[in-house]
């Protein structure tokens, strides 16, 4: 006969790895001693009678339990938390309340990503000084109970549709470095399921690359086409800025390239990819078109990226920003927290990206390969895009297309 489980110290967190340790060596006892036949019958018999027994929840017996509590039942109650938006690929692992609870604690350490689209908890945070608040209050919950004030934290967002059509007039260009040649026609196949039509300016860094790509686009004759071979030095970033100059003939451009991220997991490197550009140009809408149509409604639009629920800073780029800043003869102070085109893919006026040629970076001011993983140029340009538009006038807005997470 087995003993039940002593449930007593389940939810202490000192205790938790070694009563798992207890339950995986009885496992092995077990096999052992009656042979894998019975492990099955076993294992249910010991979780009907375990989980019968297990205790109800402890009531929260300190003030941050208790705080900590508070918050998850404000933000529960209210509609606006999306679970799968907040966990990503594996929220059906986790219910509402429990993919709540996670947020909270993330918040008490070190936040990870946003609640929802279009809320920043970051900046709501920061605007609010809340971080200099000793319990660290969750800025969701601080925003639900003072009314949903709105403010520089809700991002401008483009939703989904598939009846929004730019007119025929919009001038549209779409840059695309292709570092990765055999990626190129699933971008342009995204590209085909738009009403718009665009320029395209196709940048290789090799002659061998370039062949490939011509191949591709041999077979595309519907497509107006231009190849630039490049250096192989400042990736996606070096080669737009090289046809930016080129690109402001048009009312509005577009910035991908070719995105394998071979240092990631392939599950979450595929993840990304696919958010990116179904963001961008499309997949069960059309989002190109979305975008465009938004841009002749709104002026003052400068830049439009997804609405990337992972929540990422300066991280080792603040300096190497500041550096870039003085470079454009921009002055301004950096915020903590910000939204910034994670992969550096967008769309944008070319007027509103001005001061990068003006400020006439040489392809030797770009690091050489291997590039770093953080606190170069590059990366301080990738975060710096949505402040340069707002230098010189445009505000910036993001997309956000139900069920595309990453």
């Amino acid at each position: 006969m087995h003993r039940a489980v002593d449930w007593q110290g389940w939810r202490t967190p000192g205790h938790r790895y070694r009563r798992l340790f207890e339950l995986a060596e009885r496992a092995v006892q077990v096999w052992r001693s009656e042979g894998a036949g019975s492990v099955a019958v076993k294992l249910f018999q010991f979780l009907r009678r375990n989980i019968r027994t297990a205790p109800a929840p402890e009531k929260p017996h300190s003030p941050a339990l208790a705080r900590e509590e508070e918050e998850v039942v404000i933000i529960e109650q209210d509609g606006d938390f999306d679970a799968q938006f907040f966990v990503g690929l594996d929220a059906w692992k986790y219910s509402r309340r429990a993919a709540i609870r996670m947020f909270v604690r993330q918040w008490q350490d070190k936040p990870i990503r946003k609640p929802f689209p279009e809320f920043h908890p970051g900046i709501y945070a920061s605007r609010c000084n809340l971080l200099q608040v000793p319990t660290r209050p969750n800025p969701l919950a601080h925003y639900i109970l003072r009314g949903k004030p709105q403010g520089p934290w809700n991002a401008k967002l483009i939703r989904a549709a598939a009846d929004r059509i730019p007119s025929e007039g919009l001038k549209v260009a779409l840059h695309v470095h292709a570092y990765y040649p055999e990626m190129l026609a699933e971008i342009l196949s995204r590209v085909a399921l738009n009403s718009a039509r665009c320029d395209l300016f196709i940048t290789a860094t090799s002659a061998e690359d370039a062949g490939a790509i011509g191949k591709i686009l041999a077979s595309r004759t519907d497509l107006k086409a231009e190849m630039l071979t490049v250096p192989n030095r400042g990736r996606d970033i070096g080669a737009f800025l090289h046809v930016l100059e080129r690109l402001q003939a048009y009312d509005v451009v577009g910035h991908l390239h070719t995105k394998k991220s071979p240092d990631l997991d392939p599950r979450m490197a595929e993840a990304w990819r696919n958010f990116l550009m179904a963001n961008l140009l499309g997949d069960s809408f059309p989002m190109m078109d979305v975008t465009l149509a938004e841009f002749e409604a709104q002026p003052k639009l400068g830049v439009v990226f997804p609405d990337d629920p992972y929540i990422i800073g300066w991280t080792q780029n603040r300096e190497p920003a500041r550096l870039v800043l003085h470079r454009l003869g921009i002055d301004l102070t950096l915020p903590d927290y910000f939204d910034f085109p994670m992969g550096s893919m967008f769309w944008a006026r070319p007027r509103a990206l001005a001061p990068l040629i003006r400020a006439k970076l040489q392809w030797q001011e770009f690091p050489a390969e291997p590039l770093p993983y953080d606190g170069t140029i590059l990366h301080a340009l990738e975060r710096l895009i949505p402040f340069i538009a707002a230098h010189e006038g445009y505000d910036h807005a993001q997309t956000f297309i139900p069920g595309v997470v990453r």
